[in-house]
């Protein structure tokens, strides 16, 4: 899996982020956590191109961004069986 802070991660890291985790194995979900307020919407240019590469956006209010990413993380290595977790952070 690969985990991102929309903060550390913008638009052009998310493309190679997932061809680095796809050169060493599969890749099972892509996410990305964006503040709340930042205006961010499915229907923006980012929603758009996040979509376009299979990302899933994780709306969430700033001072939990940490917290989301280990439940998300926590919860591929326990529902989606996956091995190894990148970050973009």
């Amino acid at each position: 899996g690969l985990l991102m802070d929309s903060d550390a991660a913008g638009p052009s890291l998310w493309s190679p982020a997932q061809a680095a985790v796809r050169g060493e194995g599969t890749l099972i979900a892509t996410t990305i956590f964006i503040a709340a307020g930042t205006g961010y919407t499915a229907d923006s240019d980012w929603g758009r191109k996040l979509a376009s590469l299979g990302i899933e956006a994780k709306v969430v209010p700033a001072a939990d961004a940490g917290l989301e990413l280990c439940a998300e993380a926590m919860r591929l290595v326990t529902e989606e069986q996956v091995d190894v977790i990148a970050l973009a952070v």
